[in-house]
């Protein structure tokens, strides 16, 4: 089977569509009353620790504050989450961790939080150590194009321009992606930025 992973609003907005015996798990801190509607649990032990989210949510506005033109990325390396977080997940949350990788095992799992964009969300790395433990192929990102593999890199992160546009602001002022989407393609990876015509993916 397969660990995937998603956002809310693409969950609620019917943008991916789980599989009927796929389990859908949220895995963030602070859960809502509305949860039950989208997700079948949330696992709040797989979320970032409470000191690790508040840290970065404290740089990235700052940054924010200051005009910088990715607050995400400058949180992400001041806080040093992704060492931290793999380090959290691997220890203290260990064993709630292998019983999701055995859950990966029999049936597909999705990985649900808030950021449409996963570089800069434990959601990308939460799926890669399930995916370490158990050999699976993870798709980090998913969006109106969940499922259409990319030819030219083979990841499942093809999704249409418009979403791409939407969702990647920052990525779509990269030199590939200018290209890209200045060339009229109806779809584009968000990982290579390979683009496509309406048939060929």
């Amino acid at each position: 089977m397969t660990v995937r992973a998603t956002y809310f609003s693409a969950l609620s907005n019917d943008r991916v569509e789980p599989g009927e015996d796929d389990l859908v798990f949220a895995v963030v801190r602070y859960p809502k009353e509305w949860f039950d509607e989208v997700v079948d649990r949330n696992i709040d032990a797989l979320a970032p620790p409470e000191d690790l989210l508040d840290a970065y949510k404290t740089v990235e506005a700052a940054a924010e504050e200051d005009g910088e033109s990715n607050p995400s990325a400058v949180a992400w390396q001041s806080v040093n989450f992704e060492q931290r977080y793999r380090e959290y997940v691997t220890s203290s949350a260990a064993g709630v961790l292998d019983t999701v990788a055995e859950t990966v095992e029999e049936t597909t799992v999705w990985l649900v939080c808030w950021e449409a964009d996963d570089d800069y969300c434990h959601r990308r790395l939460l799926a890669d150590e399930i995916e370490q433990r158990t050999g699976t192929q993870s798709v980090a990102f998913s969006s109106s194009g969940m499922g259409r593999e990319c030819p030219n890199c083979e990841n499942g992160c093809v999704c249409s321009v418009r979403e791409f546009e939407r969702v990647f602001r920052l990525a779509a002022r990269e030199p590939d992606a200018k290209r890209v989407l200045e060339n009229g393609a109806d779809y584009i990876c968000s990982a290579c930025f390979a683009g496509f015509e309406g048939g060929a993916v």
